[in-house]
């Protein structure tokens, strides 16, 4: 990365209130916004993802929103360089924001070496998995290596079978390949963690999933599937859209498929806090009573030291 410059990072559970904290600092600052979210980058995919509003995108400039085909792949190492890209580009610092661990842990601590994918590797785990079931794999995973596991947003099968074929190949957890310094703190990098009670959160989940649901979420994920795109495409594999695959194959209620939206928002909630507290570098703010005035000027007070330090 070119010269000193030195990027915000907004880190936290999904629902946290994240996307308006970055929002606001941008306007304050006149910075760029990088989501860091896994699936706001594909295309289509808009009301599952809580992608920024209208009015959001008119106001500022955002990154890594609604450039990917939702058939096409993506990972942390791709968004590091699309990131690097953006940011050689513009020579200045920006603000990134987004819920994925992985992606944050890319942008702080960068990755070593990992090996290629093993095509025949994959092909045997395709077969595990077409007999025994993706939570088989999963846990065979958390066995090899509970950290990686830790940090899935749900059975993500692309990222499942991508770790387990690295530890065929060399024995090691896929999670050793990112650098393991991840708790030295970063110089670079100004890293919020606006937090919430744990009821406060449970509540804006449960509260974000409705609206989803009367914002038009089904006539989107309708709509996809007329396009041609499949749930076992990339973009299908996350939280508030896999789970529609058995109301549409009416083997689940609408209020059953609702409600597995929010139990499983809730359990990666909670992972998502869960690895936050191996990083002891993050500057906190509670937002539980919403984002002040006070807020935001103690973060620029904040971060302006940091720029000085």
């Amino acid at each position: 990365m070119e010269g000193n410059i030195k990027n915000i990072l907004i880190v936290g559970p999904t629902a946290s209130g994240k996307s308006e904290l970055a929002h606001l600092l941008g306007r304050k600052l006149g910075f760029r916004i990088i989501s860091a979210d896994s699936r706001q980058c594909y295309k289509y995919l808009d009301i599952g993802t809580a992608k920024p509003s209208n009015s959001y995108l008119s106001e500022l400039e955002y990154k890594n929103i609604s450039i990917l085909n939702p058939k096409e792949p993506d990972n942390a190492k791709l968004f590091l360089n699309r990131f690097v890209h953006w940011q050689n580009q513009s020579n200045s610092s920006h603000i990134v924001v987004g819920g994925s661990t992985l992606y944050q842990q890319a942008l702080l601590f960068g990755f070593d070496s990992v090996p290629e994918s093993n095509e025949s590797n994959l092909l045997q785990l395709e077969d595990e998995l077409n007999q025994n079931g993706i939570e088989y794999l999963f846990d065979r995973l958390k066995k090899v290596d509970p950290i990686y596991a830790l940090k899935m947003d749900g059975f993500n099968k692309q990222r499942i079978l991508r770790a387990l074929d690295v530890f065929m190949q060399t024995g090691k957890p896929f999670s050793s390949y990112h650098s393991t310094n991840v708790t030295s703190k970063p110089k670079d990098w100004f890293v919020i963690y606006p937090t919430v009670s744990k009821e406060v959160l449970k509540e804006r989940i449960n509260s974000r999933v409705d609206q989803m649901i009367s914002n038009g979420l089904l006539n989107e994920i309708s709509t996809l599937l007329q396009m041609g795109f499949t749930f076992s495409d990339p973009g299908f594999n996350s939280i508030g859209y896999k789970e529609w695959e058995e109301y549409i194959n009416q083997t689940q209620s609408l209020q059953e498929t609702i409600q597995r939206i929010k139990t499983n928002s809730w359990q990666y909630a909670k992972r998502q806090l869960t690895w936050l507290k191996r990083w002891d570098f993050l500057n906190t703010y509670d937002i539980s009573q919403g984002i002040s005035n006070h807020n935001l000027q103690k973060i620029l007070n904040d971060y302006s030291a940091f720029l000085s330090e």
